[in-house]
């Protein structure tokens, strides 16, 4: 069943007083169930709301200093034309590294989008789930070409500008302990073809791949149809452009600041680790947040969550339903009371769980949830795994074992282990080597670390012995009965009992 996805079929809905449209409003690719935290509850409301067509409202606020226009400045001792801000104290400045981007005179403004949830319903609902988590407060505009303005090593470059203003894929850090933050990624969703990227659009941010899409977002300042088309899902249009787009437009009209490279006046290289080489901000003062050029904070508008009846059943992709489904899907009572959905585990298992909402016409929204009730960092380790009840995992290379306690197991052949995760370099020599994951058992039973990896057991290296072995297979549980190994040991090699090791 994993990996996790969240599957959406999301259709619209009409009333008799005027087209609305029925969304899913809220991504939820997977619940965890433990034992101690054995009993799931999720107000369906929050996941399923009516809208006057199109659909929802998308508000972001920005604050930025008053700008007053390109004045001449010395960089690093060359003449170069920058952006100049009003001074809240009066006054000008020359140097854009002796002031401070607290220094200025800011205003706060708003531009609101109208969401094409009739068209783009799952992009819609995946920004909608951001903005609701405050993923996207803010963040940070990392990437904004449309000045043809970019200050590098060697003073003023200037390239072909690309008039869009990117973000959610950063954000300012909550606290003064750092400076930045990644946002969190849900899982990727599926492209949705809509319209060209005109001019007043906001759009979903993307790799090559078709659907890849996550938290990103990207506002076209002019029409952009020729350079993308319809190539980027577009969910929203500028609801009063005539005053919004002078606000984007002068938001935009920034320097941006290659930050990837060593200055002449000993400035660092600050962000040669990440995705982007230049960044747009106010004063070229790396480690203050105000500098950085950012939307304070992006909400989308709730719906009405009434008049709606809620059902749910499991999804049967193929129609059959084998004993190992039937055993995972009778470890979960599962029932609907009013709004609410209400899930308690009985047992160690998984299921995929579709949810329906229907409103008094008989249209319907629905999701998909991917319900588990297990130890996640047991499959994390484990990820190929298949689930069982009693807590157990069978691995398809290590077998069977109880890991509800993880990283305590009990094995079936090895009986209780500690199951240590270290990392290692891929060049023990080289520091700037390729880092990796690995893992060690400690056998209670050997009282020794024991190493092995799929494609390797049952051949393992016993620390203790400092050989290697290997386990043959179904001889024992080390837990009682002993077990056999064959030992590599030149010409000393052979079969030895447990006892003997």
């Amino acid at each position: 069943m994993r990996p996790l996805l969240t599957i959406l079929l999301i259709l619209t809905a009409t009333s008799a007083f005027g087209q609305t449209v029925l969304l899913n409003t809220r991504l939820y690719p997977f619940e965890n169930l433990t034992q101690d935290q054995d009993t799931l509850q999720l107000d369906l409301q929050d996941f399923f709301q009516t809208y006057p067509a199109p659909g929802p409202v998308a508000t972001l606020n920005i604050r930025k200093p008053v700008s007053e226009g390109l004045k001449i400045f010395s960089v690093d001792s060359n003449s170069v034309e920058l952006m100049s801000y009003k001074l809240a104290s009066g006054g000008s400045y020359d140097d854009p590294y002796s002031v401070s981007a607290n220094d200025f005179e800011w205003t706060e403004h708003q531009v609101q989008f109208q969401l094409l949830g009739d068209e783009a319903p799952l992009t819609v609902a995946n920004f909608k789930t951001y903005a609701d988590d405050g993923a996207l407060s803010n963040t940070i505009v990392h990437r904004n070409e449309s000045t043809g303005r970019r200050i590098g090593v060697n003073g003023l470059e200037t390239f072909n500008p690309l008039p869009i203003i990117q973000s959610g894929g950063f954000r300012l850090y909550d606290t003064d302990d750092y400076l930045l933050e990644w946002v969190d990624t849900r899982p990727a969703i599926t492209f949705e073809e809509t319209r060209d990227n005109t001019k007043g659009t906001i759009a979903m941010a993307r790799t090559s791949a078709l659907n890849s899409a996550t938290s990103q977002f990207f506002i076209n300042l002019e029409n952009n149809s020729n350079a993308f088309g319809s190539a980027y899902t577009v969910f929203g249009e500028l609801i009063e452009p005539e005053t919004s787009q002078p606000i984007l437009d002068d938001f935009a009209n920034t320097d941006t600041y290659d930050l990837s490279s060593v200055k002449s006046n000993g400035q660092p290289n600050i962000f040669g680790g990440l995705p982007f080489a230049a960044l747009p901000m106010y004063t070229p003062a790396w480690n203050e947040k105000a500098s950085y050029v950012r939307f304070t904070s992006i909400s989308v508008s709730d719906g009405d969550p009434s008049g709606l009846t809620y059902s749910w059943a499991f999804v049967d992709d193929d129609g059959e339903v084998t004993d190992e489904e039937a055993a995972n899907r009778a470890s979960f009572d599962i029932q609907i009371n009013g709004s609410e959905l209400v899930v308690k585990r009985l047992d160690s298992g998984e299921a995929q769980v579709e949810v329906t909402a229907t409103n008094g016409s008989g249209e319907s929204a629905s999701f998909e949830v991917s319900l588990i009730s297990f130890n996640l960092a047991a499959l994390s380790e484990f990820p190929t795994a298949t689930i069982q009840q009693g807590g157990i995992l069978a691995s398809p290379w290590y077998g069977s074992f109880y890991a509800e306690t993880f990283p305590w197991i009990v094995h079936e052949n090895h009986g209780h282990q500690y199951v240590e995760l270290y990392q290692y370099r891929s060049n023990p020599d080289n520091p700037n080597s390729q880092l990796l994951n690995g893992t060690m058992y400690y056998d209670y039973n050997l009282e020794s670390y024991l190493y092995t990896f799929s494609g390797l057991y049952p051949k393992m290296y016993v620390f203790s012995l400092g050989k290697w072995v290997e386990y043959i297979e179904d001889t024992g549980n080390g837990d009682g009965t002993s077990r056999w190994f064959y030992v590599f040991d030149g010409d000393n090699s052979g079969f030895v009992i447990e006892s003997d090791l």
